[in-house]
């Protein structure tokens, strides 16, 4: 537990979701919040990442935790949404509450900055009536988001939503020159890397599709 986090002189604080890291780290949410950590902090500011449950992957140095115990169950995740997550960043006076899912709080003092990953994409038809509600709440939670964070390289979204456009962002290990691979660590030549729905049958599609061209890529 972190006591007494803003003492002395200002500097700025940004709260970020943690709960893909906890429980679904390999998500499109987890690996982009992977990615904006992996960033030195552009003004220079103090980075805390709010978990339910200890994260499943290191995060980089200087990255500051607090663990809310909190279960992965639809319940649960409307807690952390709408309860726990507003109250913890107002509770350590973050200036900016971090998201990479689409679920911010309806009611919370902290502004919400949302990085869209395409999860708000995913389909599911069996939703229980708590995961029904969380995401009307969701919803609601949206129209009071400060801003929306836009890869500058895709078309504009078309809604009424405040958009930043921003470079487009690639985690470090992707780089020839990141120190943290060595030589039999390193990626190899060619790859295919897939940023898209992860739900079943959109991985099954896309297994589909590459089974049925790669023979004749060689």
């Amino acid at each position: 537990m972190i006591e007494n986090p803003r003492k002395g002189a200002h500097t700025r604080l940004a709260v970020y979701d943690g709960w893909p890291l906890a429980y679904d780290p390999l998500s499109p949410a987890g690996l982009h919040l992977l990615t904006l950590l992996a960033d030195p902090s552009p003004e220079g500011g103090r980075r805390l990442v709010l978990l339910p449950a200890p994260s499943r992957v290191a995060l980089p140095a200087g990255v500051e935790i607090l663990v809310h115990p909190t279960r992965s169950t639809p319940t649960g995740q409307l807690a952390w949404e709408q309860v726990h997550l507003p109250r913890l960043a107002a509770r350590h006076q973050a200036d900016e509450l971090v998201l990479t899912r689409p679920t911010p709080p309806v009611v919370g003092t902290v502004p919400c900055i949302y990085w869209p990953t395409g999860e708000e994409h995913a389909v599911n038809s069996r939703r229980t009536p708590v995961e029904r509600l969380r995401l009307a709440l969701a919803a609601g939670g949206k129209s009071e988001l400060k801003q929306t964070m836009w890869p500058a390289d895709l078309p504009h979204p078309k809604t009424g939503a405040k958009i930043k456009l921003h470079p487009p962002r690639i985690h470090p290990v992707f780089y020839e020159d990141n120190p943290l691979t060595g030589e039999d660590e390193a990626l190899p030549a060619s790859y295919i890397l897939y940023t898209g729905p992860y739900e079943t049958r959109s991985l099954r599609l896309l297994l589909a599709g590459w089974s049925w061209a790669a023979p004749s890529l060689g």
